[in-house]
């Protein structure tokens, strides 16, 4: 078995030897939500980016300020995004304590 680098996703399945760009190339027609860091040391900006490339449509893609573990934002951005691609109301969000 290869082993790979994070840095090394690529936008070419047939050739790729990382399991990123082989499987998100087979995910035609099914929904996807990419959460990136723009300080993701683990997950270069331009790696990133041949991932989303690689990806068929439909996507969203989300750059958040940060590195690998994404703040809260990301977190109701993911909550949302899930929340539509299932047919749900609008979220319940707790009162903001003051």
């Amino acid at each position: 078995m290869r082993s790979f680098k994070p840095s090394s996703i690529c936008a070419a399945p047939s050739t790729c030897c990382c399991p990123h760009g082989i499987y998100v190339s087979h995910a035609a027609s099914a929904a996807l939500l990419f959460q990136n860091g723009d300080k993701d040391a683990g997950v270069p900006r331009e790696s990133a980016e041949r991932l989303h490339r690689a990806a068929s449509d439909p996507k969203t893609i989300r750059w958040y300020d940060g590195g690998h573990g994404l703040n809260n934002q990301a977190v109701l951005d993911r909550a949302d995004w899930l929340r539509r691609q299932i047919g749900m109301g609008p979220l319940d969000l707790p009162a903001k304590k003051e």
